[in-house]
């Protein structure tokens, strides 16, 4: 079986992780890498300095040595739009060309600039609007994604000699790490990253719900750079610094965590939305735990905060559970990276290429 090698595009960089054994019981990573990017060479996922992120990510797989250059993508941009849907059964399952017939009333993007793909949690039942008649269905989840920004990705990623074998989405990819088959009732990850904060709510082991929310750690970073007329990397070193830890004394500085607090409020303001709209719903579905991963998830504080407010206990991503690791790899590397690898170990061990 030869082994999988996952990559993600973000704002701070190029990662990439490969894994043996992806589709088993006790997956193994065998190589990590990253390589750094300037400000702006990614945005929102998307590429917009080519040359630059092709010559770091041929500088990732020289100091790396990944064993191929075959790859899984990820895809978490605001544009993605995820929603609940109950379609009708399909033989052999749904493709990209069956739902463009069936989703162009859910949608608001034109079905022929869209990557399509739907992931059934459940019979249903679906009434004709004329007829009265009902029918089989299945309920899931609909994803649709701008397809120029992941065939520019990848055509990218093809000029820097890779070959992209499966595309997935990264909220998908959360789930199969940070809840197991075995995990019981219902767990909410908030993957904060640079531009979007993705939340999944997972029942049972299932991803049942998905939003992204178009505010991640880099909005609460511009509006401090604008407060305190600071360039974007010195906010973002005050922001770390200052976190949410209540300071005392200095005028500007009350004043910058003031306003990391006003914009930390927000944020979690549209997640408490998303949180009970999806329990309104669904009420038998108490949340138990919040999970935390992403970049964005670690400014300080952020966890007592969330936990007052949504008085649950809320933990810090490990997605290292089935993994073991080669000899080669750097544990204490990996330990101190939990949050931010979630989603890119959850793509080594997908069902394959959509």
């Amino acid at each position: 079986m030869s082994n999988v090698v996952a990559v993600e595009l973000s704002r701070s960089g190029v990662r990439a992780v490969e894994v043996s054994r992806a589709h088993t019981p006790s997956p193994v990573i065998q190589r990590y890498g990253a390589a750094p990017l300037s400000e702006g060479a990614v945005f929102d996922g998307e590429i917009q300095h080519p040359t630059e992120v092709i010559s770091a990510i041929k500088q990732l797989w020289r100091k790396s040595r990944f064993s191929t250059k075959h790859v899984v993508m990820g895809v978490g941009s605001r544009k993605v739009l995820v929603r609940e849907a109950t379609l009708p059964i399909v033989p052999g399952g749904h493709t990209n060309r069956t739902l463009a017939f069936q989703v162009q009333d859910i949608i608001s993007a034109p079905v022929e600039e869209t990557v399509l793909d739907f992931v059934p949690l459940r019979e249903d039942q679906i009434e004709d609007a004329e007829t009265g008649r009902r029918s089989a269905g299945q309920e899931g989840l609909l994803i649709a994604a701008p397809k120029d920004g992941i065939l520019t990705n990848a055509k990218i990623l093809t000029r820097a000699g890779l070959t992209v074998t499966g595309v997935d989405l990264s909220a998908l990819a959360l789930s199969r790490v940070l809840t197991g088959a075995q995990t019981t009732g219902t767990t909410a990850i908030l993957n904060i990253g640079a531009n979007t904060t993705q939340v999944v709510l997972v029942t049972d082991g299932t991803p049942q719900f998905v939003r992204v929310i178009p505010n991640g750690g880099d909005d609460i970073t511009r509006t401090l750079a604008q407060l305190q007329d600071l360039s974007f990397v010195q906010a973002e070193a005050l922001k770390i610094r200052l976190g949410l830890y209540a300071v005392q004394g200095d005028k500007a500085e009350i004043e910058a965590e003031n306003s990391i607090r006003e914009s930390v409020a927000a944020l979690l303001g549209n997640v408490q939305g998303t949180i009970g709209y999806y329990t309104s719903k669904y009420p038998e579905r108490t949340i138990e735990r919040i999970v935390l991963s992403g970049g964005g998830s670690r400014l300080g504080g952020l966890s007592s905060v969330l936990q007052d407010a949504q008085r649950v206990p809320v933990e810090y991503a490990n997605p290292f559970g089935t993994f073991t690791l080669a000899g080669r790899v750097d544990q204490a590397e990996l330990n101190g990276l939990g949050p931010e690898l979630a989603a890119l170990l959850g793509l080594t061990i997908g069902g394959g290429a959509r």
